[in-house]
């Protein structure tokens, strides 16, 4: 029974990592794989999951907190779960040109958010820095969601790299422009880098380097067009493409996060597309008269294909008025 928990646990504290094997305990002598796409790991995390219901005794920033933990006594790092606010000394600029304190901002939206009562958190997994990384509600679990309130007022960003979760929060967000959305600002993610390379972003043009995470290498390359074409290390035009953060391009840790961001694959021009309407599962060329009309929503479900049999196959039709193009690929630039 040790072992079975043991082996739970592994599972949980790993459950957002992206499509690879995970590595478990060692039983019986031998090392225990299990795959993401296992039937049985969400019940494996779910049995191995907690919650933490108790006061604030501290809030470092905008998503990190400690929980006086009222089952244990003792005391809880939390790290919000799906979000990613500005780090505290972080400064952002407004529509007006002037200078935001935007950590502080977001580290106070998150004050206001727990309004001095007790929050829950249930936790998802343990990160590196032993913080328990947790959806917390407010008013000991009867409150809001305290990661939604932050994004929905612009206070912070949906991490996308770890879950989708509030990532139609953080749309409707840009599309009010509210807070660090007003003006503009450098992600959470990529100022720790910046930080942690000594760059800054003025100095951040034509950097091919990767990212601090060797597994984030992923590049997503703007066209001229203003084509957003994410590249794969297996991609044949990988080496020569070039990233500049100045520019607005970016590393991405996988190609699920760089679909959600906006970027299409690398020789797929095939738009899939869900009509509001009938609900039908169409396919859209570029020869099509809508094709720059429409837009492929990942999150919603919509993706991109490389050939019209891919789509096909895959259970898509063509819309109507498409034109024959059976290859879908290098129709556009950015290939």
């Amino acid at each position: 029974m040790h072992n079975i928990v043991k082996l739970l646990a592994v599972v949980r504290d790993s459950l957002f990592t992206y499509d690879r094997k995970i590595a478990g305990p060692v039983l019986s002598g031998r090392r225990i794989y299990v795959h993401q796409s296992n039937p049985w790991l969400k019940a494996c995390f779910i049995a191995a999951a907690s919650s933490i219901t108790g006061t604030v005794s501290s809030v470092h920033d905008g998503d990190t907190l400690r929980i006086n933990d009222r089952a244990s006594g003792s005391q809880a790092r939390i790290r919000v779960f799906g979000i990613d606010a500005p780090e505290l000394t972080q400064t952002c600029k407004a529509a007006s040109g002037a200078t935001v304190a935007c950590g502080q901002v977001a580290r106070q939206a998150l004050l206001d958010a727990i309004a001095g009562q007790p929050v829950k958190c249930d936790v998802q997994r343990t990160d590196k820095y032993d913080r328990k990384v947790a959806i917390c509600y407010a008013n000991s679990g009867s409150g809001p969601d305290l990661g939604r309130t932050l994004v929905a007022k612009g206070a912070a960003v949906a991490y996308r790299h770890y879950s989708s979760r509030y990532v139609a929060d953080e749309e409707a967000a840009k599309r009010a422009k509210l807070g660090v959305w007003e003006g503009s600002f450098t992600l959470p993610w990529d100022f720790r880098r910046q930080q942690q390379t000594g760059s800054s972003s003025s100095s951040s043009s034509g950097s091919s380097a990767p990212p601090d995470s060797s597994e984030c290498l992923v590049k997503g390359n703007i066209a001229s067009d203003g084509d957003k074409v994410y590249h794969l290390p297996s991609s044949p035009s990988y080496s020569s493409t070039h990233i500049s953060q100045a520019s607005g391009e970016r590393w991405f840790c996988n190609a699920n996060e760089a679909e959600l961001a906006g970027w299409r694959p690398a020789g797929c021009t095939i738009k899939g597309d869900i009509d509001s309407q009938s609900k039908k599962q169409l396919y859209y060329t570029s020869q099509h008269a809508q094709y720059k009309a429409v837009q492929v929503d990942v999150a919603a479900g919509e993706r991109w294909f490389c050939s019209s049999s891919e789509a096909v196959a895959a259970g898509w039709a063509a819309a109507p008025g498409s034109s024959s193009n059976a290859a879908g690929r290098n129709t556009l630039s950015g290939l």
